[in-house]
């Protein structure tokens, strides 16, 4: 008979999901509809990124190598990396002290309503799309600066 699940069996489960999410997660993981694309150009006209995540940061650093993007990114962060998760904007203060950008010159872009209570909270204008698991619905609710139906829209917001 297996164990009953409850918190005595969290440091396990963290222990074996870290073990093998670092293995299957980048065979398993693919980049969304034109994230290649619209990195490149914008790395290529001289827009800095970052990321700043939930998910550890040294997993999102793995992904994004594996998946050959993770040079156009100047600084990515995760918990792990000594912040606290989202929708504390630490992570996002970080990566625009290391990029050299100042908040009104930057764009938070995400999925999430909670990537727009993070944007808020670092004074950022906020863009979502609605591509990761939250509804059309949910995100315009969530109040962002602009709602995209896909990544590569963008573009438009930068001339």
């Amino acid at each position: 008979m297996s164990e009953a699940v409850g918190p005595g069996n969290v440091p396990e489960g963290v222990r074996l999901f870290e073990e093998r999410y670092g293995a299957a997660g980048p065979e398993a993981t693919r980049l969304l509809p034109g994230a290649d694309e619209v990195t490149r150009a914008l790395f290529e006209r001289g827009v800095r990124l970052a990321i700043a995540s939930n998910k550890p940061g040294v997993f999102s650093r793995q992904l994004l190598a594996h998946l050959g993007i993770g040079a156009r990114f100047g600084a990515i962060h995760g918990p792990d990396d000594g912040f606290p998760p989202k929708p504390a904007p630490h992570m996002v203060f970080m990566a625009l002290a290391l990029l050299g950008v100042k908040a009104s010159d930057a764009l938070y872009v995400g999925d999430m309503p909670l990537d727009v209570l993070t944007g808020r909270a670092a004074g950022l204008p906020v863009a979502v799309v609605a591509t990761g698991s939250s509804s059309r619905e949910e995100l315009e609710a969530s109040g962002p600066d602009a709602l995209l139906a896909s990544l590569p829209d963008l573009m438009h917001l930068f001339p």
